[in-house]
């Protein structure tokens, strides 16, 4: 598979390729990787080109028990550049959500880089097969792919089939101040093919720090509390807190009074791509059918 080139810059249009090439030739199958997003870490992982990474950030810790012999470089937004030109690599695994610009365009001076950015799992198909092409590795590759595109069928069918809006929510990714999960995130999106609808106002399209007042504004059905990067906690950090108290409706499924209902998720089987794409999709449909219950 060919990898699309493009100038050696980063525009600031969310529109953007799901996969460039940025910097100079990539000979493939590469043998030295430096990646900087802890899924595409694991991505590189599961097609069973581990021993081709040489370089990580501290952040990438998955899958366990394997990447610790990697050299670690900073975290996502605050590489050590030096570090990484000393470890030569091939090519650079960048994200435009997860990387600074300055460190990446300083970076693909020197060494290609290439940058992924999907829109949604729709999208992890292509990265699927471009990172096995980048290693070697297109069959397996091509399984991963076709896992993810059984599952998107799976999940359209079955929200074509209920013909009906699904829960109005709020995917919280940040607290002190609280932030929120956009329309045009990969989250989101994630959660809308599920028939989820995002209750942020339409002027809301990456991640909004938001006040008290504008979240409840919002009158959303459910309240999605991530794992990452902010590590909520429930019951504590529930939004909505007053005398009366709150119900537990289920494990870690709460409800003040009438008011949303709120539970934990886990962030990685939603925003990992491509690892976790399939995951996700089969996680975000018996979420939908876990809150069809309270909704």
């Amino acid at each position: 598979m060919k990898i699309p080139h493009a100038r050696p810059r980063m525009a600031e249009n969310p529109k953007q390729s799901v996969l460039v090439r940025m910097g100079g030739e990539i000979s493939m199958p590469v043998e030295r990787i430096v990646s900087l997003v802890p899924s595409l870490t694991e991505s590189i992982f599961k097609l069973g080109a581990g021993k081709k990474l040489c370089g990580r950030t501290e952040f990438c810790t998955q899958p366990e028990g394997e990447v610790e012999g990697i050299k670690t470089l900073g975290g996502p937004k605050s590489i050590d550049g030096d570090r990484i030109m000393k470890l030569a690599p091939n090519v650079i695994l960048a994200s435009r959500e997860e990387n600074e610009k300055d460190q990446i365009m300083h970076l693909l001076s020197k060494i290609p880089v290439l940058l992924v950015d999907p829109a949604s799992p729709e999208d992890a198909p292509l990265i699927w097969r471009a990172l096995g092409a980048l290693v070697g590795e297109s069959q397996k590759a091509e399984t991963l792919a076709c896992e993810v595109e059984k599952e998107l069928q799976t999940t359209k069918s079955l929200t074509d089939e209920r013909n009906e809006k699904g829960p109005r929510f709020i995917y919280f990714v940040w607290k002190k101040p609280w932030m929120a999960a956009g329309h045009d995130t990969y989250i989101s999106r994630t959660l809308a093919l599920a028939g989820f609808q995002n209750a942020l106002p339409d002027e809301h399209r990456r991640f909004p720090e938001l006040s008290d007042e504008e979240l409840h504004a919002c009158d959303a059905d459910v309240h999605l509390f991530g794992s990452e990067p902010w590590a909520f906690y429930l019951p504590e950090d529930l939004l909505i807190k007053n005398e009366a108290g709150f119900a537990e409706l289920e494990k870690s499924i709460f409800r003040v009074e009438e008011g949303p209902i709120s539970t934990l998720v886990n962030s990685e089987s939603i925003s990992w791509y491509p690892s976790r794409a399939a995951e996700g999709l089969r996680y975000v449909r018996e979420l939908r059918e876990k809150m069809s219950k309270f909704c």
